[in-house]
């Protein structure tokens, strides 16, 4: 093959959990309405993750139904990929391409095959990194590429973005410089591309959507990705956060898997020399770290249970969405520890010494031109 071990592990990493946020079925708008958590509870873990029971669900249902209609096409699809089937998800959205559509409008045909390209993109990647190392069909990869490409050209706003993104770091991991050393954070992930971003917060919630909408929830690569741009923002407590995470997947085998003359041990000791916070800072953003973990994977586990209980019972949102979220509890939501509240602000402390120049300099001006109009008099 001509790819290198290391290239292709990190993209099982990235494409994975990059490509699932291009995903469309009937719960993508919904979850898309609802918003992003705020960047802790991302670090931590609180948000919705539906197990593979609410997809099974659907397929059964789906494949009694004599007749399918476009969108199920698109439901059932997606259903295939999330429990792992990418081969039966592509012959499931390729078989909706040959449907009649003659009875939509322009507009709507535009869409419908924005949406067929986007979803069978994702389900290319997901195959291509399924094969095993030594079957891997490159040309799987090439072509979902070029699916994706023509969404977006389709629909470039879609996702809020995020697809543009999304190709963008696929196309960095692409022409990178196979890795050799790790002296540096910034060795590992496409800092040029993060630093010359024109709007760092949007290039944040792009990355904090593959968390949230995708897979990426278990890729240290995107968490490091989002240390780099919470630093660049001023954030710093927040970047030791992410890095925290980054730092606890790595730990659990979930590592960015290098070259072999890096050895895991010195991967994280990278990560915990460059937290960028003073030392009387650390101890009480790793205790932080452990309590949003702590009430991020109570929060998923809540979620799990009452799902995997509503399905047993046969109820699913696909026959009643008010029925089957109606008991569900929502966990209290989690509360900072008052004395460090301040550390995790939206504003940082330069922001608001900028703040504070510009309001002295404002004064200083009107000042000055209130001594002009007297003088004038």
């Amino acid at each position: 093959m001509k790819h290198s071990l290391f290239y292709i592990s990190i993209l099982f990493f990235i494409l994975s959990s990059t490509l699932q946020a291009c995903i469309w079925d009937s719960d993508t708008l919904k979850f898309e309405s609802e918003g992003l958590p705020s960047v802790v509870d991302t670090i931590g873990g609180r948000f919705k993750k539906l197990p593979d029971s609410y997809y099974q669900f659907r397929i059964d249902r789906l494949k009694k139904q004599k007749v399918l209609s476009l969108f199920d096409y698109d439901d059932l699809a997606v259903a295939y990929d999330r429990v792992g089937n990418s081969k039966q998800a592509i012959e499931t959205i390729l078989l909706k391409e040959t449907l009649d559509k003659s009875n939509f409008s322009v507009g709507e045909r535009d869409d419908i095959h924005y949406k067929t390209l986007a979803n069978l993109g994702t389900f290319q990647v997901h195959l291509w990194f399924r094969q095993s190392l030594n079957d891997r069909d490159d040309s799987l990869l090439d072509q979902s590429i070029d699916n994706l490409t023509k969404a977006i050209v389709i629909n470039p706003n879609a996702h809020f973005g995020r697809e543009k993104v999304q190709l963008n770091l696929i196309k960095w991991m692409r022409n990178n410089p196979l890795l050799t050393d790790a002296s540096t954070i910034n060795q590992l992930v496409p800092v040029d591309f993060l630093n010359q971003s024109q709007d760092s917060r949007k290039l944040l919630e792009a990355l904090q959507g593959l968390v949230v909408l995708g897979e990426a929830w278990d890729s240290p690569d995107v968490f490091i990705m989002m240390s780099v741009l919470l630093q660049n923002i001023y954030k710093k407590h927040l970047s030791a956060l992410a890095k925290l995470r980054a730092i606890e997947l790595i730990k659990s085998d979930k590592a960015l898997l290098l070259p072999n003359e890096i050895d895991k041990k010195d991967l994280i000791k990278l990560l915990e020399d460059n937290l960028g916070i003073s030392e009387n800072s650390i101890s009480i953003v790793e205790t932080e770290y452990q309590s949003i973990r702590k009430h991020g994977d109570s929060y998923r586990a809540a979620l799990t249970q009452y799902v995997n209980k509503q399905i047993t019972l046969e109820k699913h949102p696909d026959i009643n969405v008010r029925e089957f979220w109606k008991d569900f509890q929502e966990p209290t939501p989690y509360i900072m520890k008052e004395t460090i509240e301040s550390t995790y602000s939206e504003g940082s402390i330069l922001e608001y010494s900028l703040l504070v120049l510009l309001f002295i300099l404002g004064m200083l001006i009107l000042k000055s031109l209130k001594d002009m109009i007297l003088k004038a008099h």
